[in-house]
């Protein structure tokens, strides 16, 4: 299993792409070689990069869900008896009777959020069936409370480790993620149950059988949660490692949607200090942040800047970068030629490569929800009922000469972003 939600830009479809332009290109069992995701989501890559090769890891991303998502990493590094003991924790977790918490009562079915003055509901839910948010229906919030809880007393109790707890996590946002009554984005949620009438169970057959496997493998991995920006920004400190061996792979966001606005439901459900009248924004319909982080990725007028400033950054620690990046997004590709201008030229044997890949776009939900989301076309920027997409991979190449100083510099640097066809 490569990730355990859905998410918008998953690479997940494009693997046998990476791997023929990328990955096979580099030695996989060499264990010098470390890749940095400076924008792991939810760190599919990263798991492909574990499974196929040797390489030391440095994942990262600023959202909560994602820095425990990349935990995953460290569960398959588990013994088959270290497994097996955190399987019987899961299984007390799925047999504890029922609670209502926050979860129920902020997003799901016949819950009271306190974070909707109780005088404005019939307001706020006018056009649905229930004066309360419809992420989840009433077992599925109560479930996941009485989870979070349990993993909560397990830790507090010692019976479980820090990295143990994010793993149960991880387990618990896929239970999240197949449960929800939402386009598998939490932008928004539908307005009708059709889609949760039916619960998926908490430790279905795809679950139980990651606890057979036992991969023996032994990766170096380093879990980050930093704004990529300012964790680029200590790259100057770091100026005497082999950059012939370090691969920076750059996945940013590129809509003014964000990704905290779209998956900050993942956020509160892993947050063991989640107070809603603190970390919800008052009478706020869908549930959004009271005090949003800055994301300049997230700014038009500062989305290019930002991207400039980590590319410039990275190449002091590293030859080989890989940038992914959407042609509908802030950046457009004349601007991105423009970048690779502006590095020849520094770098004046740079060369410019491009590689195409068809596939079929991010799918929110199935074509009959559709409808049931006003938020729809708007959280996915869809322009037009073209289903297909082009990935585009622009490789700059760097000739490099015998001066010392320019040995320093780039080597490659590997553009992604997708083009609709």
């Amino acid at each position: 299993m490569y990730k355990f939600i859905s998410y918008i830009g998953s690479k997940v479809k494009l693997f046998d792409f990476l791997e023929e332009i990328i990955f096979s290109k580099f030695d996989k069992n060499d264990k010098e070689i470390t890749f940095y995701d400076l924008f792991a989501g939810t760190n599919a890559v990263n798991n492909y990069v574990f499974k196929t090769t040797n390489w030391n890891i440095v994942t990262n991303d600023f959202s909560n869900y994602s820095y425990i998502l990349s935990h995953y990493l460290e569960f398959q590094k588990f013994s088959f008896n270290h497994k097996q003991k955190l399987k019987e924790k899961l299984i007390f977790l799925d047999k504890l009777p029922l609670i209502k918490g926050d979860i129920y009562n902020e997003f799901s079915i016949g819950g009271i959020p306190k974070s909707i003055d109780k005088n404005i509901y019939k307001t706020i839910f006018y056009n649905q069936p229930y004066n309360s948010r419809m992420f989840f229906s009433s077992i599925v919030g109560m479930k996941i409370d009485t989870i979070k809880e349990g993993i909560k007393t397990l830790y507090l109790n010692k019976e479980i480790t820090k990295t143990e707890q994010y793993i149960l996590l991880i387990f618990l946002l896929y239970y999240v993620n197949n449960n929800s009554n939402t386009t598998s984005i939490f932008g928004a949620y539908l307005k009708s149950t059709k889609k949760i009438e039916k619960e998926t169970l908490f430790l279905n057959s795809k679950i139980m059988i990651l606890f057979e496997k036992d991969y023996k493998k032994n990766n170096l991995i380093s879990h980050l949660k930093m704004d990529t920006e300012k964790l680029s920004n200590k790259f100057y400190n770091e100026l005497n490692i082999n950059i012939n061996k370090n691969i920076i792979y750059l996945d940013p966001p590129y809509s003014t949607r964000s990704y905290e606005s779209n998956y900050h439901i993942l956020d509160y459900i892993v947050d063991f200090n989640f107070n809603p009248l603190k970390d919800i924004k008052y009478n706020s319909k869908t549930a959004q942040f009271n005090n949003r982080c800055y994301n300049s990725f997230a700014k038009k007028g500062d989305t290019l800047k930002s991207l400039e400033n980590i590319i410039y950054n990275s190449l002091l620690i590293s030859n080989h970068i890989f940038i992914s990046y959407n042609s509908e997004g802030l950046i457009k590709e004349e601007q991105i030629n423009n970048l690779y201008i502006k590095l020849k030229k520094k770098y004046i044997h740079l060369k410019l490569y491009t590689y195409t890949k068809d596939y079929k776009k991010f799918k929110a939900a199935k074509s009959n929800m559709k409808k049931e989301s006003e938020e729809y076309n708007r959280l996915l920027n869809k322009k037009d009922k073209n289903n297909n997409e082009k990935e585009l991979l622009k490789k700059l190449k760097n000739k490099l000469n015998n001066n010392k100083e320019d040995n320093k510099t780039l080597k490659e640097i590997i553009w992604y972003f997708r083009n609709e066809g």
